[in-house]
C-alpha cells in the first residue's frame, strides 16, 4: 500500500516523464477520444472525408506546409550545383573562397542545417501526430457511432434473417 507521499511521487514522476517524451508533443496536439460538434459521418464518401480531415485540419495544413518547403529546398539543390561548378570555372582556386565564402557558407546552411529540419517536420507531422492519431479517431468515432444504434436494427439485419 502506498502512503501519501509515495503516491505523489510516483504521479510526479509519471508527469515528467511523459512530458518529456521525445516526440510526445506531437502525438497530443490531435485528441482521438474527443467528441466532435457533429458525432455522425455525412452521407456520400467526399463528405465522410471531410468529415474526419477538418478535426485534423490544422495538422494536415502544417503536413502540406512542409512538404511544400521540403519540395522547395530539393529543388535548390541542382541550382546549387550548377552555382557551384560556375563558380570553379569562373574564378581561380586560390580566390574562390576568399570571394565566395558567403555563397558557399548560405549554401552549406541550406543543405546541412535547412533541409534536415525541413524534413524531420515533414515525417514528425506524418508519422508522430497524423499517421496514429487520426487513424484512432476515426476508429473511435465509428465505434461510437455504431455503439449508440439500437440493437434491434442489427438484429433485423443478421444474415439468415429475412
Amino acid at each position: 500500500m502506498l502512503r501519501g507521499g509515495a503516491k505523489r511521487c510516483r504521479t510526479r514522476r509519471a508527469y515528467i516523464f511523459r512530458e518529456r517524451v521525445m516526440f510526445g508533443r506531437f502525438e497530443r496536439l490531435l485528441k482521438p477520444t474527443e467528441i466532435p460538434e457533429q458525432p455522425e459521418p455525412p452521407a456520400g464518401l467526399i463528405g465522410f472525408y471531410w468529415h474526419f480531415a477538418r478535426q485534423a485540419k490544422g495538422l494536415f495544413i502544417g503536413l502540406f506546409a512542409a512538404g511544400f518547403a521540403v519540395a522547395v529546398l530539393d529543388s535548390l539543390i541542382p541550382l546549387f550545383m550548377g552555382r557551384v561548378v560556375s563558380l570553379i570555372t569562373a574564378s581561380r582556386p586560390d580566390e574562390l573562397f576568399a570571394r565566395f565564402w558567403p555563397l558557399l557558407l548560405a549554401m552549406a546552411f541550406t543543405l546541412l542545417v535547412l533541409r534536415p529540419l525541413a524534413l524531420t517536420s515533414q515525417n514528425i507531422m506524418a508519422n508522430q501526430a497524423i499517421a496514429a492519431n487520426v487513424q484512432n479517431l476515426i476508429r473511435w468515432q465509428n465505434h461510437w457511432h455504431v455503439v449508440r444504434q439500437s440493437p434491434w436494427q442489427w438484429r433485423c439485419r443478421s444474415p439468415g434473417k429475412s
